[in-house]
This record gives structure tokens, sequence and C-alpha cells, in this order.
């Protein structure tokens, strides 16, 4: 497990934040790869539900490649000296934890430089893993850590998970969200999300974590592909069959709801909807293995 919070080091040291030409590289392979797999749909069977579900994975490559030129940038950490891959060369990285120490870093005019212990972020940048017995938070608002006023229901699913403090001046500072199999809730105060990790050995993780990654190399996710693929070839094997049955008059039975969809929209939709399953599986692997080769390359 990763250490709960390095505190800040006496000395405020900075560290330079440059372009890595390695994360950059890759991560414009692994756009180009989603922008070919977007094309798959229409390329395999065109009809007007493939072509929305192209665009829209188009849409997602694109933004893909505009984050490869955006957020290329590596530093070493002001702490331990690790490298600090994935931060932003133009924005200020809130939220950005180094994982060999755990310190939190924030970036300005392209240096690097630990974050203060009293920060307070614009978004909820500091996530408390809480498990099953998240525990009553310190009686500070989550938001600006000033005397709380008033407690206010944080949503988990739409439901009530838990009420977090919070001053007159702040609403709505907490988000729950999920690491790995944990819960974790993000907030605004990095000095909120320290005095209540204290309280019970919480671990504090920042936005770049997650809990695959932090348990060690990842393996490559080699069903997932494969079933991707299989969707895919049900999808085309449907058209096909479905080709087959109307040229040569045969009767078309089979699942109900199959039929219906073949009944209102033909062979197209129906076997284009098998296909776009397929296509948007083999897009989130595609996102996997991306993920898993840079923590196998070192590179984030």
């Amino acid at each position: 497990m990763q250490p709960v919070y390095r505190n800040p080091p006496t000395d405020p040291t900075k560290t330079a934040l440059r372009r890595s030409s390695l994360r950059m590289a890759y991560d414009l392979v692994i756009a180009a790869a989603l922008l070919g797999v977007a094309t798959i749909p229409v390329v395999v069977l065109a009809s007007w539900i493939t072509w929305v579900a192209s665009i829209f994975l188009s849409l997602l490559g694109i933004t893909m490649l505009v984050l490869a030129f955006l957020a290329p940038g590596v530093a070493d950490c002001p702490g331990c000296r690790k490298k600090m891959y994935g931060l932003s060369l133009s924005g200020d990285n809130i939220g950005h934890q180094c994982e060999g120490c755990g310190l939190f870093v924030s970036s300005d005019k392209g240096q690097v430089m630990p974050m203060p212990e009293h920060w307070n972020a614009i978004i909820p940048a500091f996530g408390v893993v809480v498990g099953a017995t998240p525990g009553d938070p310190p009686e500070i608002c989550c938001v600006c850590t000033a005397p709380a006023t008033r407690k206010l229901p944080v949503l988990k699913e739409k439901k009530p998970y838990l009420d977090m403090p919070h001053c007159a001046n702040h609403d709505d500072g907490a988000r729950v969200g999920k690491y790995g199999h944990q819960d974790v809730v993000r907030v605004h105060s990095l000095a909120f999300a320290r005095a209540w990790a204290a309280t019970r050995a919480h671990e504090i993780v920042g936005n770049n974590r997650n809990a695959d990654k932090d348990r060690g190399i990842p393996p490559i996710p080699w069903l997932h592909g494969l079933v991707s693929f299989g969707i895919l070839a049900f999808g085309v094997s449907v058209h096909a069959l479905l080709d087959w049955a109307e040229a040569s008059g045969s009767p078309i039975v089979g699942n109900a709801l199959m039929l219906l969809l073949y009944a209102i929209f033909g062979k197209k939709v129906l076997a284009g909807i098998f296909v776009c399953i397929g296509t948007f599986a083999l897009h989130g692997f595609v996102m996997r293995l991306g993920a898993v080769m840079r923590v196998r390359l070192g590179i984030g």
C-alpha cells in the first residue's frame, strides 16, 4: 500500500516540468488505434446506427489525441525524485500525486512544487479511501476547513451515503467514487483529507491514482479482447445469415426480441447493434491495454 500522505519537505524544492517524447509518442499510437477502432462499425456494416457509433467513438479518439499533446509532461518528484508522468504542460496539475512517496504537487510556469498542506482546490481533487467504514469526518468544512456549521448528504448511486461537514459559505464539497473495490470520497481541501485519514488510517489518493496500477503491474486483458472480437463476429454472422435467409426464402426464426427488431428496423440495424456493442468493447480493450502498457513501460 502507498503511504497515507507525505508531508511537504521543509526545503520547498522545485523541479522542472518537461515534455516526455516517449509518453507523447505512445499516447499518439493509442489515439491512432482508437480512431482506427472507431471506423470498424461503418466499414463492417454501414447503417445509421453504426454511423452514430463511429462518430461517437471518433470523438473519444480525438479527445485522446488532444490529451497526447496536452498531458505528456514529466517531472522529478520534489520529495523522492521518482519520475511523475501524465502531467499537463499548461495546467496546474492540482490533485496529481507522486506514486512513489505520496506527495501531492502542483505546477506553475514550468516548475513542479510540493502542494501546501492547507491547499483548497477548485475541484474535489483529494480522495480519502474509506472502504466499508468511512467513520466520522472531522468537524471542519471539507472545502475550506473553516468551522463546520452544517452537514450535507453526499450521494452514492443517487442515494445518501455520508453526511459531510460544510461551513455556511460552501456546499456540494465532496464526491463519492471507486478506488478498486473500495469507496473513495474526494474533497476540495487537502488539510481536511489529511485530518480525516489520520483518524482511521485511511489512504489519500490523487486523481492520477487507480487501484489496479497501485497493486503492481496489471495483466493484459486478453479475455476482454477476445470477447470483443466474438461479439463483432456474431454481428457479422447475423447479417450474413439474414441475407442468406432473405435470398433463399427460408423462414426466419429465433429470439422474439431480435425478430421484433428485425421486423421494425431490418437486418442492417439488427446486426449493427451487435457490431456496435463489439466495437465499444474493443475500444475499452484498447484503452485498458494502453493503460497496462504504460505501467509496464514505466511511463505512467
